[in-house]
């Protein structure tokens, strides 16, 4: 794909260009929903230690757990937004679940199978005696 950029002498920090897929550059609005979500994010990393300390759970269920809430708030946002910008043309599916159709389903296989295969030699506790080992050398 052709991506066109804006050219290098312009150097206004207002004209910041995010290059999309479609090779055309539009200027980005930075609104109050989209630091609300960047901060929400921040905070769902951060609570993710601070569930397994606490609750001695594994940490992908802090992150399952920070995955649904950044999907109920951006959808609850992404409605809001959608019904006051587009009221006759809003779609019945949701912003995530269209971001889910353009997921990389062999990446996501590959890193689930990444995650299982080192949950199994946690539970036959083979990391613990090559950690152990390795202490040792």
């Amino acid at each position: 794909e052709d991506v066109e950029a804006l050219p290098a002498e312009t150097d206004e920090r207002e004209d910041v260009v995010f290059l999309h897929a479609a090779g055309k550059g539009q200027l980005a609005d930075l609104t109050c929903s989209n630091v609300k979500v960047f901060l929400l994010g921040i905070c769902c990393i951060i609570t993710v230690p601070a569930l397994k300390m606490h609750t001695d759970l594994p940490p992908y269920f802090g992150m399952l757990f920070a995955l649904g809430l950044m999907w109920f708030i951006t959808d609850l946002l992404g409605a809001g937004q959608e019904a006051n910008l587009h009221r006759e043309e809003a779609s019945s599916q949701s912003v995530v679940i269209a971001a889910l159709h353009k997921v990389d389903i062999a990446g996501l296989l590959f890193f689930a199978g990444v995650l299982q295969s080192v949950a199994a030699l946690d539970s036959a506790h083979v990391l613990r005696r090559f950690a152990v080992g390795l202490k040792q050398t």
